[in-house]
């Protein structure tokens, strides 16, 4: 029990917090003010017109920005009308800025009415536009309305005049308005409808502003006449699974109870006559309001003040959390009315069922704790009498009447596993145990299923190659937040009947083994992260162990050993976890570390393991852009994706930085394996622009080729190649012609048909670019230490080789090699500020505007002085072919040959396969009676024919990637025909075989998703 003078101790301690803080907003922080922003601080009635019987007046019983609204008392007809320039400019379709004009207000209403409001935008005595404002509420709402595609009539320039009409089916009442901007450039994608505004952004596609179309949805699935035991039992345990995982154990006390009151006191929020209110609450977003005046948003000074929703849910939870943890009914009663006030202080800020908040795209992140404290509060929520408008702001915000309807595609939003699964889940438990709920339960795991389906397309979030989609892109540090909801949601329903199938349970698993795969020891390779790369992005091992916990995917049994071995080698050795001790009881130990090779066609990528190391390589396509910038995030990752070569076997454990790439002094020209024109660091900036009303401020460029893919044999050995022409905006007259040959641990590296029109700065291809650690070895060159500190040289190689500072060999037949080595100085990716750091760097050069230019080297990742000597003398492969059609190599050891035909093979005369009718990659295994083929068109072929590519002068526009009608398109099947020499069975299904007059064999074979086709072949006699 908590004693009396604990109690009166919290309470004087609210109220010295109360005190200090004020009552005034501007005490708790700045606002953002401009001439634009109609605040209302005071009401100027010469610019009003009011019709008899209406009044107007400054009000601080409810405010959303400053400290006052503007009240308005009406009656049942007339209106009151402002007489200002709204300042509307038409759209411009060719203007760089794609935002349009729009309107933009915060209402608040004390009683809700059946009827609405007219807002009248006019000229003098003539109505050029209008909307109406749905008064169905009470609390504060917003309207972020388009002038010329939202609004009813036709704006025009010379509007003078705004005229709101008072609502018809009463005689009287009271409005407050605020935050009221006449007219502001918006983003075109982010106007929200929503109960008051259902007209708004009508036939949005973005997965964030379906509220309203959600909110009218029925469930498609049957109701249960009644609950079985089978359904309340499965409600129960995904309960407790649920709780179990967003509850944190705390020990709470008085001291406890102090802090959250001084939190809490910060929003001074009071009750008066029936009325609440407090600090304004901001949704982040809605600082964009500003972008046009300010030059940016200013949601800082949201998160500054702690205004910003985020921070209010976080608050609610750490309360939500101590009051489930708390034993002393003292406390715990303070805690229960702590939560309610902020609880109901939220519904009157708009965070409620039907309101949009103007805007509320990308809300998921800021949401998460929402959901999860009024989960852990629903039994408060019934005793106070609020767990249905609980409820249904809770479904509101989850969107959950999207899972009422079946899928029509797989896959899902990763954003959606990332931020909403947890609240819809959360919206459908928290209801009472009704055959609705089943009912509901029952359309969410057919969502949750068919979300991890093999996505068609540049859909997201998984494929059938492992990878992780977001951005139209394999992404995983947008993977990790995917994943985090995903896991989850298959354990909870694990062994229930609302559990998901079994290609769902596989597809994910497959995303997380792959994963486990490319990355070492956690850390994904740099030419994987996106718009981030710091070489800090890594896998959750966590997530392995959630997923083993709901079982293998057929059920066999009730941990999936494969995916808990994975966890148990992910996990820091010293680190303690319940899953650890879980496996560890279940003699489950930690699994051997990854060999082999995998291809992933749909991130057009490849990665191969051996010993400890990883070398994961990465092209783009007409399909899979080469970087992704926005204002502030990768501003010279240009060359990502230009056939990056990463060796990651450094550090303890494996990591980026130990591997070579730390971010303070990069060159960003010079990422290993990448073919590249070497730019001064203002012309290697990208130059980032909204491009059309589908995307924002962002770059994610193609190429027009659409060759770029692998193959594997056995997932054991492998090769990668792609075509490499850079987009137009840049260096467009960039090609080559690159291949990658992946046996056991060599990596022959070849280049071909290498030129550009750019005379002023020279054509490269990385061989290495590394940090210097203090304890790292010096490079070696041809057996020679390069020595300390600055060091430039240059080389004309002859069966030359080099050892790196972390430990990789390289030999090099020929070219022109430049070595340097000390302190580089570059531009951080995000900020832009200078850095600099100590770097070994050796590339092949190809001298300014090349033609035909080629190259040809070979990768020995850990190689000692005796193991280069070996290669340099007598290398274990053969390279057959080095042209522009065509690449080949013989490996000696495994006895393997690598094809690469970048176009279709006509009349090859070396190897096995003489002809092909489409560009491919394989492998070949043959002996002398039988013959292994592995083999791949790599062009995903989401769309046919030329290249989806607009021209002007002669060069490719800059197009988004959301622009393009084929992006959600399904892979096309092809079929490959190969010519063999000689007669061959074939022990596989195919889609046809013959033998020829020549006495060769042509097979048929099917390919799709860029995934490799193996076949087995016996000689025929």
């Amino acid at each position: 029990m908590m004693k009396k003078n604990q109690i009166k101790r919290v309470s004087t301690l609210f109220l010295i917090a109360a005190l200090v803080l004020g009552s005034s907003f501007s005490a708790f922080g700045q606002e953002f003010q401009h001439e634009q922003l109609w605040s209302f601080e005071s009401v100027n009635k010469k610019q009003w017109t009011l019709d008899k019987g209406h009044k107007l007046s400054t009000s601080d019983v409810h405010y959303k920005h400053g400290q006052k609204s503007l009240r308005w008392d009406w009656q049942k007809t007339g209106a009151i009308t402002l007489n200002q320039a709204i300042g509307f400019v038409p759209f411009n379709p060719e203007s760089e800025d794609k935002s349009i004009p729009s309107f933009a207000v915060w209402v608040y209403n004390e009683t809700p009415v059946d009827d609405e409001a007219t807002f009248v935008f006019g000229t003098d005595e003539t109505d050029n536009c209008s909307f109406k404002f749905h008064l169905n509420f009470k609390g504060w709402r917003a309207a972020w309305v388009a002038f010329e595609r939202d609004m009813e009539g036709l704006p025009v320039a010379t509007m003078n005049r705004l005229r709101i009409e008072s609502p018809q089916s009463i005689s009287k009442g009271q409005l407050f308005f605020d935050h009221m901007f006449l007219c502001i450039n918006i983003d075109s994608r982010h106007h929200t409808p929503d109960r008051q505004v259902p007209f708004v952004n009508k036939g949005t596609e973005s997965h964030w502003l379906i509220q309203e179309e959600a909110s009218h949805m029925q469930p498609d699935l049957p109701a249960p006449a009644e609950l079985s035991k089978d359904q309340l039992a499965a409600f129960r345990l995904i309960e407790q699974r649920f709780e179990a995982d967003i509850l944190r154990n705390q020990k709470v006390n008085a001291a406890t109870v102090d802090n959250l009151y001084k939190q809490v006191a910060r929003y001074q929020i009071n009750r008066r006559k029936g009325q609440i209110n407090g600090l304004p609450v901001w949704f982040g977003r809605n600082a964009e309001l500003y972008i046009p005046l300010a030059d940016h948003s200013i949601a800082k000074l949201y998160r500054e003040n702690k205004q910003d929703i985020r921070s209010y849910f976080d608050l609610m939870l750490k309360v939500a959390t101590a009051y489930a943890n708390c034993e002393e009914a003292g406390l715990k009663e303070n805690l229960r009315k702590m939560y309610m006030d902020m609880y109901d202080h939220m519904l009157d800020q708009g965070i409620a069922f039907g309101s949009g908040l103007g805007t509320i795209h990308h809300y998921g992140y800021n949401w998460r704790s929402y959901y999860r404290a009024l989960f852990i509060m629903r039994d408060v929520l019934r005793e106070e009498g609020q767990l249905q408008a609980a409820i249904d702001g809770l479904q509101w915000f989850a969107a959950i009447g999207e899972t009422f309807k079946a899928p029509v595609i797989n896959g899902m939003d990763m954003d959606a596993f990332n931020t909403q699964v947890m609240g819809r889940l959360a919206s459908i438990l928290i209801m009472e145990d009704t055959p609705e709920k089943a009912q509901y339960l029952s359309c969410f795991a057919r969502w949750i299923d068919n979300g991890l389906l093999p996505a068609p397309g540049l859909n997201d979030a998984f494929k059938v190659d492992g990878s992780a989609y977001h951005h139209a892109n394999h992404y995983p540090a947008y993977a990790t937040g995917g994943l985090n909801g995903a896991v989850r949601m298959v354990y909870f329903m694990s062994g229930t009947p609302f559990q998901v199938s079994q290609l769902g349970h596989e597809t994910i698993k497959k995303a997380l083994l792959t994963m486990r795969f490319y990355c070492n020891h956690t850390q994904w390779p740099i030419s994987m992260s996106g718009r981030h790369p710091e070489g800090k992005g890594a896998l959750h091992p966590d997530h392995f162990a959630i997923l083993a916990k709901a079982g293998a995917p057929d059920g066999s049994s009730a941990i999936d050993t494969e995916l808990a071995a994975a966890y148990m080698r992910l996990i820091p050795e010293k680190k303690k976890s319940s899953f650890k001790d879980e496996f560890l009881a279940k003699g489950i130990s930690a699994e051997a570390t990854p060999n082999g090779h995998i291809t992933m066609p749909y991130a057009s990528s490849s990665v191969h393991r051996c010993a400890e190391w990883t070398a994961s390589v990465r092209g783009h396509s007409r399909y899979l852009w080469a970087a992704e910038h926005y204002l502030g995030a990768n501003l010279y990752g240009r060359y990502l994706a230009h056939g990056q070569l990463q060796i990651m076997g450094g550090g303890q454990p494996i990591d980026n930085k130990g591997s070579g790439f730390v971010q303070e002094g990069w060159d960003w020209n010079r990422f290993p394996g990448t073919t590249v024109i070497n730019l001064p660091i203002d012309d290697l900036r990208a130059n980032i622009l909204n491009v059309d009303q589908f995307s924002g401020y962002e770059e994610m460029l193609f190429s027009d080729e659409a060759f770029a893919g692998g193959v594997h044999a056995n997932n054991q050995n492998g090769v990668y190649a792609f075509i490499l022409h850079e987009h137009d905006k840049y260096q467009g007259s960039l090609r080559a012609r690159k291949s990658w040959f992946f046996f056991d641990d060599q990596i022959v590296c070849l280049g071909s048909g290498i030129e550009n029109t750019n005379s002023e700065h020279p054509t490269e291809t990385i061989l290495f670019q590394n940090h210097i650690g203090k304890k790292d070895d010096e490079v070696l060159i041809n057996g020679q230490q390069a020595g300390t500190g600055e060091q430039e040289s240059s080389y004309a190689a002859v069966n030359m080789w080099m050892i790196d500072n972390k430990g990789n060999g390289y030999y090099l037949p020929s070219g022109a090699v430049y070595f340097h080595q000390g302190m580089q100085h570059s531009r951080d990716e995000s900020s832009e500020k200078p850095t600099k750091g100590e770097f070994a760097a050796a590339v092949l050069q190809h001298g300014k505007a090349p033609q035909a230019a080629s190259y040809h080297y070979c990768v020995i990742p850990g190689a000692d002085v005796q193991r280069m000597q070996t290669v340099a003398n007598k290398p274990a492969y053969e390279v057959l072919q080095h042209t522009e059609k065509c690449h080949m190599v013989y490996n000696t050891a495994t006895n393997e040959t690598g094809y690469v035909f970048f176009e279709a093979a006509k009349d090859n005369s070396t190897g096995i396969i003489k002809n092909t009718n489409l560009p491919c990659i394989a492998l070949t295994k043959e002996s002398d009676k039988e013959l292994e083929l592995n083999i791949t068109n790599p062009d995903l072929a989401l769309y046919e024919g030329p290249a989806d590519e607009i021209y002007k002068d002669g060069k490719r526009v800059e197009r988004s990637i959301y622009s393009r009608p084929w992006r959600p398109a399904e892979s096309k099947t092809t079929y490959l025909e190969v010519e063999l020499k000689g007669k061959w069975a074939c022990n596989n299904k195919v889609e046809s075989i013959i033998i020829t007059e020549e006495g060769n064999t042509i097979v048929k074979l099917a390919c799709k998703d860029g995934l490799t086709q193996q076949c087995s072949f016996q000689i025929i006699d």
